[in-house]
């Protein structure tokens, strides 16, 4: 079974490495919005984030999240579309 339990949008998860050439300008900003980006997924209702942290973070495709969440893949792409339009309101406001 797969453990559901501290499933979150990490740093780590959303971090993405510096590049050799970024500005220190560009990589405040880029960690100001990777924060922006935690927060508002730490506002999403349990299951919309979960469906969005397997999804859009770690990359699992539909059919692996209905898998793992023991969901219709219907479920999936519901949930997704409701943290995804979620997430586009706080970010736009």
């Amino acid at each position: 079974m797969f453990a559901l339990d501290g499933l979150t949008a990490e740093p780590e998860y959303l971090s993405h490495r510096a590049d050799a050439g970024e500005s220190p300008h560009l990589a405040v900003e880029r960690q100001e919005l990777v924060q922006v980006l935690q927060e508002a997924i730490l506002t999403l209702p349990p299951g919309q984030r979960t469906v969005l942290v397997l999804a859009d973070v770690q990359g699992l495709s539909y059919q692996e999240v209905a898998e793992v969440l023991a969901i219709s893949v219907g479920t999936v792409k519901l949930r997704l579309s409701q943290a995804r339009g979620s997430l586009r309101a706080q970010l736009l406001a």
